[in-house]
């Protein structure tokens, strides 16, 4: 259980690095895999979505449901953003 937590937690930090790519948090100006990977962020919140509603899990519907969907909305909107060009300062 625990290569199961650490596997896990590495996927959510390389994802996390994904978005903030994109985003231009960290890396000023873009970057083309960025904008490609992001697009596999967002499927993955979408599965996550459709896992969380269908759990027969109440708990887990009722708290990771909601977290799912504002990781899908909020990876959404910066996977389509126009990408960011130019200096950050």
């Amino acid at each position: 259980m625990r290569l199961t937590a650490l596997a896990q937690a590495l996927l959510i930090a390389a994802m996390v690095w994904v978005v903030l790519a994109r985003a231009g948090v960290i890396l000023t100006g873009g970057s083309r895999r960025a904008r490609r990977l992001v697009w596999g962020v967002v499927g993955f919140s979408a599965v996550s979505l459709l896992l969380n509603l269908v759990t027969p899990s109440a708990g887990e519907r009722a708290l990771w449901a909601p977290v799912a969907a504002a990781l899908l909305v909020t990876s959404t909107v910066v996977a389509s953003a126009a990408p960011k060009t130019g200096h950050r300062g």
